[in-house]
């Protein structure tokens, strides 16, 4: 069974002119044609389906893509691009916890206005001040203290829940 591309595209909520743009980027071909026009079969949906993941859940772009489906004919040329992708992955984790431990903190602070009285965000907020110096500081040493302060402000925010006043 085969299936036109308007199919396609429907199936998998993309417009038409996505699949012929994977196609002329060599993502994708299609399986066959019929009366001049494009035919899927089901590997051709599996590959769809596959580049859709790899975009939507790892965030690969077109390029990052091409070399993974090309597998062992970049000589290994794929796994770079993974690895490189999964990298980016963890450090996207760290930034995120970092995201719910400060807005968790906040959340959960027993003070009134915790932006402006509470002394974690307070000791945040003055060692970025520091650590930033001047614009053209060290970004290496900025990303070291935000690395880090966030997982103290992790590690203290239940002993301070314990000991701050109502």
């Amino acid at each position: 069974m085969t299936f036109s591309i308007g199919e396609v595209a429907k199936r998998f909520g993309v417009e038409v002119s996505t699949l012929r743009w994977w196609e002329k980027c060599g993502l994708l071909v299609p399986s066959g044609r019929e009366s001049g026009r494009r035919r899927y079969d089901a590997a051709d949906i599996r590959r769809v389906a596959l580049i859709q993941l790899l975009q939507e859940t790892a965030l690969m772009s077109l390029d990052e893509i091409r070399m993974v489906l090309s597998g062992g004919r970049h000589s290994g040329g794929w796994r770079q691009a993974v690895q490189a992708r999964l990298t980016a992955c963890e450090e996207q984790q760290v930034r995120l916890r970092s995201a719910q431990a400060y807005l968790s903190h906040a959340l959960n602070c027993r003070r009134d206005d915790p932006v402006d009285g509470c002394p974690h965000l307070a000791g945040e907020i003055d060692g970025y001040v520091a650590a930033l110096g001047d614009r053209d500081g060290d970004r290496t040493l900025r990303a070291q203290h935000r690395s880090r302060r966030r997982s103290e402000v992790l590690a203290e925010t239940t002993a301070d829940r314990r000991r701050e006043p109502r």
